[in-house]
């Protein structure tokens, strides 16, 4: 399993842009694209908002970033000036760890408002 992180930086003011973007754009996108096996975290701080995606392999990531759907859609949102410079993709592989999934989900849904996609195994 690898873990992809994206970083970024946004003009003051649009962090709720850059947050609709990433829940209901982007991750919809991504998972036509497959290989996104256990779900994406939205984290922020101040001005900076980060994607950490987790992922079958390196291949499903190569997909990913070689996708025109993808690409159109990121191109589209940079070109709303919202986002700043610099952008940063870094990949971890996953080494192990431990999870409370039941608790996780209750949380992430309480925390976003969205619902827990229970049809994933």
């Amino acid at each position: 399993m690898i873990a992809r992180l994206w970083q970024t930086e946004h003009r003051s003011g649009t962090g709720n842009g850059v947050r609709r973007f990433c829940r209901h754009v982007l991750v919809s996108h991504v998972c036509c694209i497959g290989g996104m096996s256990w779900g994406a975290f939205f984290l922020s701080t101040g001005e900076v908002r980060s994607v950490l995606s987790l992922w079958a392999d390196r291949a499903s990531i190569d997909a990913l970033e070689s996708s025109p759907l993808y690409r159109e859609t990121v191109a589209r949102f940079q070109a709303t000036g919202v986002l700043r410079e610099p952008q940063t993709v870094e990949l971890f592989e996953v080494t192990g760890g431990t999870v409370s999934a039941l608790a996780l989900a209750a949380e992430l849904s309480r925390a976003s408002n969205i619902a827990i996609d229970r049809t994933r195994s």
